[in-house]
């Protein structure tokens, strides 16, 4: 069925806004974001071929652009958008509110996690960077970096294990 042929109250982006996020499935929350479907296709159904093809919304979310560009019904405007929350969700971590955080709470030391959506557990390049500039900020106010870790669903990567912190 249609997303225009639904009753709209039934609609996803009418009911995320009336009743918030938790109301609707990941393919519907999906269907919001990719605001139209393909021939034969809603968007609800686009977004849940998308989680299925993919394993789960965080994959989605950190698939390649190549990966992507090989689904049927995603051009260029959808895979951009795709894309940029891939991107989004890797450069929303500021050095200067974890030290404000250490400062708030008057810490001592500090240990530091976030997750990879994919089951890679290494750092990145950027994740290398982050760290050394936030230990480099934590050093200037004497709080000390015990460590970083990174969270897979499989394993957690340490930084300080692997001579990093």
């Amino acid at each position: 069925m249609r997303i225009t042929d639904m009753p709209h109250q039934l609609r996803p982006r009418e009911r995320l806004l009336t009743h918030g996020a938790s109301a609707l499935t990941d393919a519907e929350l999906l269907a919001v974001l990719l605001r139209t479907g393909v021939t034969g296709v809603s968007a609800v159904e686009l977004g849940q071929s998308l989680i299925d093809r993919f394993g789960s919304l965080q994959q989605l979310f950190a698939a390649s652009a190549q990966d992507l560009d090989a689904v049927r019904g995603l051009g260029a405007a959808k895979q951009a958008m795709l894309l940029a929350i891939n991107a989004l969700q890797r450069v929303a971590v500021y050095p200067k509110e974890i030290v404000r955080t250490a400062l708030k709470h008057n810490a001592a030391g500090v240990v530091l996690a976030h997750n990879h959506p994919s089951s890679r557990a290494e750092p990145s390049e950027l994740d290398k960077t982050l760290t050394k500039k936030l230990a480099e900020a934590m050093r200037c106010i004497e709080v000390s970096l015990l460590d970083h870790l990174i969270v897979t669903p499989e394993q957690i990567w340490f930084f300080r294990a692997n001579g990093l912190c």
